[in-house]
């Protein structure tokens, strides 16, 4: 998810939430 992506916490489409 890109908001995952800007709190630089993830690579990319794959968030936490």
């Amino acid at each position: 998810d890109i908001e995952a992506v800007r709190n630089g916490q993830w690579p990319d489409s794959r968030p936490l939430k």
